[in-house]
């Protein structure tokens, strides 16, 4: 073997390992970058279905204009902040379905046949949304700590120390992400059998009903207890790194 090609040889087998890094760490950092915009779109998705969840529960217990305060803050605001993402993982948005549900909560009364069918049709749509982008179950995990973060704040806002409900819809919110964020991560067929089945059990006690008409007796610990075990067990590391 020539001494020159040797060397050309070693240029060329140098060159190519460089090159392939750099493939490499451009492909990681893609990837991370598609994980965490993933994660911010379904993040938006559980807030969103937390203010939904709400507006249904409400308009079933016959108090309608409080459900169509908790629908019309998804139908205006939030759903804009959800339509970068759902261009970016090429997915059909749903406002038609978010107006035909926030259209029969404006009809109150008059609305109520069509309600379960809107409602069903409207978490199908935002299932198959959900379905269709790359999350695994640390994604999961941190989204279900964001949605009960947002719950504490939006509980300490609408709850004051004595208990009194100061702002009734942040403490109906505070609900809604909590009752979300548990569906993302405790196993319904194992409920009350392990650790974190049973802290949410805990907290949502802090909701005995969502039309208090007295002080709440039930402590906000059990919040920051929650909060403090999805910690612990590492949900609020970053899903992406």
């Amino acid at each position: 073997m020539s001494p020159l090609w040797g060397k050309g040889w070693l240029s060329v087998l140098i060159f190519a390992t460089l090159m392939g890094s750099v493939g490499a760490a451009h492909g990681a950092a893609t990837q991370a970058e598609t994980c965490r915009a993933a994660t911010t779109l379904a993040t938006n998705l559980g807030l969103m279905r937390g203010h939904l969840l709400v507006a249904a529960e409400l308009f079933e217990a016959g108090h309608i204009e409080l459900a169509q305060r908790h629908s019309k803050h998804p139908a205006e605001e939030v759903y804009q902040e959800l339509l970068p993402g759902l261009a970016q993982f090429e997915v059909p948005g749903f406002a038609a379905e978010l107006g035909a549900f926030a259209d029969v909560l404006a009809a109150g009364e008059q609305g109520r046949e069509l309600f379960s069918n809107r409602y069903a049709q409207l978490m199908q749509t935002m299932n198959a949304i959900e379905d269709r982008l790359p999350l695994g179950v640390r994604q999961q995990q941190h989204i279900a700590f964001a949605l009960v973060s947002q719950a504490a704040v939006e509980y300490a806002v609408g709850v004051a120390e004595d208990g009194r409900v100061t702002d009734i819809q942040e403490y109906q919110d505070a609900y809604g992400f909590v009752t979300i964020a548990k569906g993302k991560v405790v196993d319904e067929a194992a409920l009350g059998t392990g650790q974190l089945a049973r802290a949410f059990t805990g907290a949502l006690r802090l909701w005995p009903t969502l039309m208090p008409q007295q002080p709440l007796a039930t402590e906000s610990d059990d919040l920051a207890q929650l909060v403090a075990l999805m910690r612990q067990q590492g949900m609020a590391a970053p899903a992406c790194d």
